[in-house]
């Protein structure tokens, strides 16, 4: 795969997988709000969009590891592969219960027309289109150059970037459909926290940029724009601070970005946001100024 058509992919898909966050995230919290009235049985609308989300994001970062993982293609492929296979039959299966015994029909039109049917559509083909690779593809690549150790360390990196990774296409996902539900009479009070929202996007797309050897991580450029990230993080996170704490009419607005919150009336995922964000942040910087290895900082 050449590293334009990787590019492009990553885009495609990152963009796909922010949207897909979306609607799988406020579904996922709508349903926890009717917890008390019983309605557990919408969790099965809700799988198949959370299946398809993960699916997205699999390819998203199996596009990534392509470039990064050389001498272990074959590995990733039958692991990525693998997954979306399980998570597209698990989509299908609660696609099929949502179908019979939520909705009792497949062509209610909630949460939209057609969509149990659109997804079970695409599970499907996920799970050809895996397995198929699988059998007439993968089987028949040459074993890797070496084997990928697992370790302690490593896979809670590997977590660390995933739940990194989701938390910022989901903030962008909010940013790209913030425009169908901004107040814009008080858009001047809440311009900081859209900013603010989409700081995880930025470091993710620096991300990006340094696994396909596009960003050169330890020069100049790159002290400046990690530590200006981080700065800007800072910045943003203590204007939405003070901005919550005295402006009641603040909390009203940035309401529908933040579903958590909403739910619980506690700032957590605001907490959450700022935190794991100067986290990375921080990472970056140090890899930045050379502190990790090499095969760290391209991990």
């Amino acid at each position: 795969m050449k590293k334009t058509i990787g590019l492009i992919s990553v885009t495609v898909l990152g963009i796909l997988a922010s949207l897909l966050l979306v609607l799988a995230v406020n579904m996922f919290f709508g349903d926890v709000a009717n917890f008390s009235t019983g309605m557990i049985t919408g969790l099965f609308v809700t799988l198949p969009a959370a299946a398809l989300t993960v699916d997205v994001i699999l390819l998203f970062l199996a596009v990534i590891g392509y470039f990064v993982n050389e001498k272990t293609h074959k590995k990733l492929f039958k692991v990525n592969l693998l997954t979306i296979a399980i998570s597209s039959g698990v989509g299908l299966i609660g696609a099929l219960l949502a179908g019979i015994v939520t909705y009792r029909s497949f062509i209610k039109p909630y949460p939209f027309p057609g969509y149990l049917i659109i997804f079970m559509i695409l599970h499907i083909l996920f799970i050809i289109g895996s397995v198929a690779t699988l059998f007439l593809y993968v089987k028949k690549m040459p074993e890797d150059e070496e084997k990928n150790k697992v370790t302690v360390a490593g896979i809670f990196r590997n977590i660390g970037w995933w739940l990194f990774t989701s938390l910022a296409l989901f903030r962008f996902g909010l940013f790209i459909v913030s425009p169908t539900f901004i107040n814009w009479r008080t858009f001047d009070l809440t311009a900081p926290f859209y900013f603010f929202m989409i700081t995880p996007f930025f470091m993710l797309v620096y991300k990006v940029l340094v696994w396909f050897k596009i960003a050169k991580v330890t020069t100049l450029v790159d002290k400046i724009a990690t530590c200006a990230m981080v700065l800007l993080t800072l910045g943003l996170s203590v204007a939405v601070i003070v901005l919550g704490i005295n402006d009641s009419t603040f909390i009203s607005a940035i309401s529908p970005c933040m579903p958590l919150e909403r739910l619980v009336s506690m700032p957590i995922e605001t907490f959450i946001h700022i935190v794991s964000t100067l986290a990375v942040g921080t990472v970056l910087i140090l890899q930045s100024f050379g502190v990790f290895t090499k095969k760290e900082v391209t991990e």
